[in-house]
C-alpha cells in the first residue's frame, strides 16, 4: 500500500500526495534462508481518482488469472482494458525507449493506492487447476450432448413410427389396405 495521504501541519488537514509511481509487472524478492528469489506478478491495482483526501472515487484494475486479461471495475461497470493495466504504468527503461523509438515522457501512476502481487508459482498452480477443471467440464458437456442427441434420435424415431401408424390407420379406415 502506498501512503497517499499525509497530514499537513500548516493547514491542519489531510492531503493527497500525487507523486508518480512506476508499478512493476513482476517483483523479484529475496527471502531469508532461500538462495534464490521468489517472483510475484502484479494482479490488481486499486486507484483513488481525485485530488483531495476527502473526496474521490475508487476504481480497481484486476487481472483475470486464467486469461491474463486486465479488467477495470468501476462501480457496476466492468470493461476490458486494452493495455496492461493502463498506459500510465508503462516502464521507462532505456531498452523500452529503444524498442519503441519514443521518449517516455511522464509515466507512472498518480492514482495507484494499493497494489496486489501474487506468487508466480501460485498463478501457475491456479492455471493448471483451471485447465484440469475445464477438461473435466468438457467431458461432462460432451456426455450431456451425446445423451441429448440420443434422446432426440429416439423421439424422432417414435414420432416417425406414430406418423406411419396414423397413415396405416387412415388407409385401413378407407379400405385401401387389406387386413
Amino acid at each position: 500500500q502506498l501512503c497517499r495521504y499525509v497530514y499537513d501541519r500548516q493547514k491542519q488537514t489531510k492531503k493527497k500526495l500525487s507523486n508518480r509511481v512506476l508499478l512493476s509487472k513482476v517483483l523479484n524478492v529475496k527471502c531469508k534462508g532461500n538462495p534464490g528469489t521468489t517472483s510475484y506478478r502484479l494482479c490488481a491495482v486499486m486507484k483513488h481518482l481525485g485530488k483531495s483526501a476527502y473526496r474521490g472515487h475508487y476504481v480497481a484494475e484486476v487481472m483475470d488469472w486464467q486469461t491474463g486479461e486486465w479488467l477495470e471495475f468501476d462501480d457496476e461497470s466492468v470493461s476490458i482494458l486494452d493495455t496492461y493495466p493502463g498506459p500510465s504504468f508503462l516502464n521507462t527503461r532505456k531498452r523500452d525507449r529503444e524498442e519503441t523509438g519514443k521518449s517516455p515522457g511522464k509515466k507512472g501512476s498518480q492514482d495507484a493506492y494499493n497494489m496486489y502481487y501474487v506468487s508466480e508459482a501460485f498463478l501457475g498452480e491456479c492455471a493448471a487447476g483451471a485447465y484440469s477443471r475445464q477438461k473435466s467440464e468438457w467431458k461432462v458437456t460432451l456426455k450431456i450432448e451425446a445423451e441429448r442427441i440420443n434422446k432426440y434420435n429416439t423421439l424422432t424415431g417414435l414420432c416417425c413410427d406414430d406418423a406411419r401408424l396414423a397413415i396405416r390407420r387412415k388407409r385401413r379406415r378407407r379400405g385401401l389396405l387389406s387386413l
